[in-house]
């Protein structure tokens, strides 16, 4: 009777997998039946456009790769960039003819998906001379003064066209000089003074996008003077090619001459040129906190009761107006108060007597931009004429900024899935939690880890937990502001903020339950360059299980004191700075990361007691060490579809008492799906270290690089081949852990390497990855069997699998 349930328990094993098999099948033919035939039903001599190309000659890097955005019509839209699933949707169910009756049926269902779907985007001839003429306006734009465009239709089966555009760019012209003409005196000084960070180079190529650029950057240093009234039309740009080819560049390359104008001649409104030489000074704002424009439209701002606020370090007059409706459908309205007054003001660079400057606008938008609370910002400008200096010619303006009020409250979740865990988390944000633009946010999240059941089938060793799960949560208070610290507050500043945060995690496996407290400052002085600083962070990992437990049973003595309960009183330092490169074609990343844990408590437990170490709350020892950890990360844009990515890690955690061992939470580690993916999750070193059993792999020190390819297969598919190489290490000799500790004669034999293959599906916003890496070189090896061989797979099947990984978005 036993064989004929487990029989029957196959057999539905195997009928469950014909029915997946079947349903993947019919889905899979769908797609491709809807892909080839939506065309059947267009007319003869009708034929839908499947694709442009654009192709410049002789170039092979992504300077051109916006040429394809002019060019017109543009094709459906398909699902994966494959399959067209709303042209289809449309083509299938148009109304049927009766020939019989004399008429045509149609249905609700047909009806609706018509509405959903699209009709196919046809080939017209008439819009090849449009297209063409927009490339080779493009081209002009980008100093390509003689480029030349053609087009070819390609014709397909099924009555499917394709649209190739051709272009030869011939010579580019670069720029031989600048001159300057201004004509209005009291803007002179202002911009020759300042030619030094002029956008235009001599020796560049032209770019009608710089002449742009440069335009608004002299605008904004004039009102920056305080001329409120300058616009962009006063500056003009001159561009002479008369002696393009007898002044040729080094390369033999034409030249032009481009000559930057200031003046009246295109205003031509005289009171706006009087204006425009008179300066202004700031004075009052008043502020909308909950800007509705349905009352903008039938109430006086003179009649509108408001709150006044006056802050100490200026004498600006800050009018708050926040009305809100009794009723809908009513315009009896009420004064609230929901926001704290000096928190709004705190973000605003216009404070009266200050001279009129553009800079302050830009960064009083971007300062109430970061407080997160509003969704619509307008500012704008009264001039007061009963202020009007007429000796001085100093004008006043009062600033008017008016707020729209993003919804306060939000909820989010994300479901990660990777080789080693699947995880779900979910979160509640608070953004105005005391009126002060506080960002609240509460968060929990679970995990199931599955890489020690892998892990365990490839050594041939039982595991205790071979599924095991992780809980944990967080709770973080966030002040768009330095607390405690408002003097070192610098409004020019890209961001700056206040984080205190609370997170707990108990970890069913090693049973640790892990709580730390932190408080941190953040700052960017740049949109590029960012810095935190944690001067206060508390930690406690606590071991709630015996370390004689099963799970503990292979690993060494020496090695089970990471999985002490410690208590960790730090500082941390963190950099990220993205390095900037002018053409646009790499881009480099560097992030630095310094903690020093336990230096005050293991001072006055010295000067107290030299020869006991302390324990804090009865039985957890305080950590002692320092730690810091370094990434680079460079990528070369070879193309638009092909890039090369090299990164760089290198990490030391190093204890300054004789004895004492990092963490477990707090080592180095290597393996999974962004690291050293030829080993599993945490299962390469330390060093050279030989193991038959499934342990947790960790160490003091780890170094890392990573090189990899990037290029497209079809569509949203894409390829990725890689060389991984690193390992980590201890910094001490652990007892019977022979050749896991560093040492600089040898460690670059115990440097393990991998390479691989993987595929990508790429959604634009994220990116789903599946690799496999083979571990060409594994020094954990016993002597001799260090590189690749036939026993790899023979002597375990298992030892496959340990490369498949699964992960979101690039490993680096």
């Amino acid at each position: 009777m036993c064989r004929l349930v487990i029989c029957d328990e196959k057999e539905k094993g195997k009928s469950g997998k014909r029915i997946l098999t079947a349903l993947f099948s019919y889905i899979v033919t769908f797609f491709l039946v809807l892909s080839c035939n939506y065309t059947k039903h267009l007319p003869m001599g009708e034929y839908a456009l499947v694709r442009n190309t654009v192709k410049v000659e002789g170039v092979k890097t992504t300077q051109f790769d916006e040429l394809i955005d002019l060019v017109r019509p543009i094709p459906n839209k398909k699902f994966m960039e494959i399959f067209p699933i709303k042209v289809s949707l449309w083509a299938y169910h148009q109304p049927k003819y009766d020939s019989i009756k004399d008429n045509t049926k149609d249905s609700k269902l047909n009806s609706w998906l018509r509405r959903i779907g699209e009709p196919p985007v046809l080939l017209d001839t008439i819009d090849l001379q449009r297209s063409i003429n927009q490339i080779e306006l493009a081209m002009f734009k980008l100093g390509y003064f003689d480029a030349l465009a053609s087009s070819e239709i390609q014709y397909l089966k099924k009555q499917k066209a394709k649209i190739n555009y051709l272009v030869t760019k011939n010579q580019p012209y670069f720029i031989r000089n600048i001159n300057y003409q201004i004509d209005i005196p009291e803007y002179k000084r202002i911009i020759i003074t300042d030619t030094a960070n002029s956008l235009l180079k001599i020796g560049r190529i032209y770019n009608e996008e710089e002449l742009v650029a440069e335009r608004k950057r002299i605008i904004s240093r004039i009102k920056d003077r305080g001329y409120y009234h300058a616009s962009d039309n006063l500056v003009t740009f001159l561009v002479d090619t008369n002696l393009a080819f007898v002044y040729l560049n080094p390369q033999n390359n034409p030249t032009l001459s481009i000559t930057v104008k200031v003046s009246f001649e295109d205003i031509e409104d005289k009171s706006l040129i009087i204006k425009s030489i008179n300066r202004y000074n700031f004075n009052n704002v008043l502020i909308y906190t909950h800007y509705d424009l349905s009352l903008d439209r039938n109430i006086h701002l003179d009649t509108i009761p408001y709150l006044d606020f006056r802050n100490k370090s200026d004498s600006t007059l800050y009018e708050f107006v926040t009305l809100k409706k009794i009723k809908k459908n009513s315009l009896r309205l009420k004064l609230v108060k929901d926001f704290k007054s000096r928190t709004i003001v705190g973000a605003i660079g216009m404070k009266r007597g200050d001279i009129f400057s553009q800079t302050a606008l830009e960064r009083t938008y971007k300062k109430i931009r970061d407080l997160r609370n509003f969704s619509i910002i307008n500012i704008s400008y009264h001039e007061d004429e009963t202020l009007w200096d007429s000796i001085n010619k100093i004008g006043t303006l009062n600033t008017v900024i008016r707020l729209t009020r993003a919804s306060r409250h939000g909820t989010g979740g994300a479901l990660n899935i990777q080789t080693d865990r699947t995880g779900l988390e979910y979160s509640y944000t608070n953004k105005n939690i005391f009126h002060g633009a506080e960002y609240f946010k509460i968060g929990a999240y679970g995990n199931i880890y599955y890489y020690s059941w892998l892990n365990s089938k490839i050594t041939g060793t039982p595991t205790e937990f071979p599924f095991w799960g992780e809980i944990g949560g967080s709770v973080s208070l966030t002040f768009p502001r330095f607390l405690m610290l408002p003097k070192y507050q610098n409004i020019n500043y890209w961001s700056y903020s206040t984080e205190i945060k609370l997170l707990g995690n108990f970890t069913q496996r090693f049973a640790r339950l892990n709580l730390q407290a932190a408080y941190t400052y953040r700052w960017s002085p740049t949109r590029v360059l960012s810095h935190s600083v944690s001067p206060v962070e508390l930690a406690t990992l606590d071991s709630r299980s015996n370390r004689e437990s099963l799970h503990f049973a292979h690993y060494p003595d020496s090695y089970k004191r990471k999985f002490d309960k410690f208590f960790l009183s730090s500082s941390k330092y963190q950099i990220n700075y993205i390095i900037p490169q002018r053409n646009g074609r790499h881009t480099l990343n560097l992030s630095f990361s310094f903690e020093t844990v336990g230096i005050m408590v293991n001072l006055v437990n010295r000067l107290v007691n030299k020869e006991e170490m302390w324990t804090v709350m009865k039985d957890f020892k305080y950590g002692t060490f320092e730690k810091f950890d370094i990434n680079l990360t460079h990528v070369r844009i070879i193309n638009k579809n092909n890039s090369f990515a090299t990164h760089f890690a290198f990490g030391m955690a190093i204890p300054f008492v004789k004895g004492a061992v990092i963490p477990f939470e707090r080592s180095f580690f290597v393996g999974g799906a962004n690291s050293m993916r030829g080993w599993g999750f945490r299962q390469l070193g330390p060093g050279a270290f030989h193991s038959n059993y499934e342990i947790e792999r960790v160490g003091d020190m780890k170094l890392e690089l990573d090189l990899e390819y990037r290029g497209p297969i079809y569509k949203a598919f894409k390829f990725g081949v890689f060389a991984d190489m690193g390992n980590v290490w201890l910094l001490s000799k652990y007892e019977n852990m022979p050749n896991a500790e560093f040492n600089l004669n040898n460690f670059y034999k115990q440097i393990a390497l991998c390479v691989g293959a993987g595929l990508r599906l790429d959604f634009n916003y994220f990116l789903v990855r599946l690799d496999y890496g083979v571990p060409l070189y594994d020094p954990s090896k016993p002597i001799g069997n260090y590189w690749i061989n036939k026993s790899w797979t023979t002597d375990n099947l298992w030892n496959g699998l340990q490369g498949i990984q699964l992960g979101v978005n690039y490993a680096f």
